[in-house]
């Protein structure tokens, strides 16, 4: 049976079946394809969401590249859209409200959640969007609709809005950095979510210095509030980080890529007692290897962080909806949901900065 699932859950079970719909569904990295899909139907507690649009993560992108998942899966889960059904019990929200939801609704009251890896948190696992946001609708599960779902306000539009997930994951990984008032922090890459960091890094105040290959990503960096930028193809990185640190290196990096380039590189331009923050993985596999005794003497902690949580997803849409954060011009490509894979090959070519694809007027 085909798995119509939208991200790390995988199950062949299925709950009772609407009429059909439309769905951008994943076979290979060479096929994504529009099917006729069953809508879902919705329990007690859950919300049925007509998908106005959809934003194209990263983690998509590993998924379709890598072909990591199911043939038959529906990828997507930056979703915004409108209430289109009411489950049994729902109050908080009503039919035609606009909605923006996340795909993983942690309990923050287990073990795990106590203590910040809200990630590891069996309710975390174990909810998901469904089928996926590349459709026509969803089903939100009733976890989802109590603690990770947001009536959107009337003059914030889908466009800024849709940030809400990515923000969050951001948010959360600046939590864990722990940020201190004047730290210069490295940003490597600078695409949508470096300027997310970058904002919320200045928000600690503290000073971004943001590196990336592209001129164009450089040049928008300035302007959402990076103090120095650098292009580490032609510019001398290591000197501009010493002498913007008075020789010691940065107090902490935030890499948006992972490789063991960038991890040896890292290693020289982080301070002692620095720290070093992947916000990235491979799903087509990277093994990197480091000196235990270089992190041991220079005291230099490296930290990941996977997703976000509810208290970061309530912060994300809070400094969107006050105007903390800007998302305006972060959207480089609106396209139509037959093209998923354009959209992920433009990304991999690097020709688009953030793609969005709209489902529903």
């Amino acid at each position: 049976m085909r798995s119509f699932v939208g991200d790390e859950i995988f199950s062949t079970v299925l709950p009772h079946w609407g009429s059909g719909m439309k769905a951008a569904v994943f076979y290979s990295k060479d096929d994504v394809h529009i099917e006729d899909i069953p809508k879902p139907s919705i329990g007690p507690g859950e919300l049925l969401l007509k998908v106005a649009a959809v934003g194209l993560c990263g983690s998509d992108i590993d998924k379709i590249m890598y072909e990591s998942v199911p043939p038959g899966t529906v990828l997507g889960h930056e979703v915004v859209g409108t209430v289109a059904a009411l489950g049994d019990g729902v109050e908080s929200f009503q039919i035609g409200e606009r909605v923006v939801v996340a795909h993983h609704a942690a309990c923050e009251e287990c073990h795990y959640c106590e203590r910040g890896s809200f990630s590891k948190c069996s309710l975390f696992r174990s909810t998901n969007l469904h089928p996926g946001g590349f459709a026509e609708f969803i089903r939100i599960p009733e976890s989802n609709v109590k603690l990770v779902a947001f009536a959107i306000p009337d003059d914030i539009s889908y466009e800024r809005i849709i940030f809400t997930e990515p923000l969050a994951c951001c948010v959360r990984a600046i939590e864990r950095a722990r940020l201190q008032l004047g730290d210069i922090v490295l940003l490597i890459g600078m695409g949508a979510i470096g300027l997310l960091f970058t904002q919320l890094v200045k928000l600690q105040g503290a000073k971004v210095i943001g590196s990336d290959p592209l001129v164009d990503r450089l040049e928008l960096a300035v302007g959402f509030g990076a103090d120095v930028v650098i292009n580490p193809s032609i510019d001398p990185l290591e000197d501009i980080v010493r002498e913007a640190t008075e020789g010691r290196g940065v107090d902490t990096i935030i890499s948006t890529v992972a490789s063991q380039p960038v991890l040896d590189q890292a290693l020289s331009l982080v301070r002692d007692g620095g720290m070093i923050h992947f916000f990235a993985g491979n799903r087509g596999g990277l093994n990197v290897t480091v000196d235990i005794n270089e992190l041991y003497e220079r005291e230099v902690g490296i930290i990941t962080t996977y997703s976000s949580s509810p208290r970061a997803l309530r912060e994300a849409f809070r400094l969107i909806v006050e105007g903390e954060i800007r998302t305006e011009g972060l959207i480089s490509h609106r396209l139509p949901l037959s093209q998923v894979l354009e959209g992920v090959r433009m990304m991999v070519r690097h020709e688009a900065r953030k793609v969005v694809f709209e489902v529903a007027p």
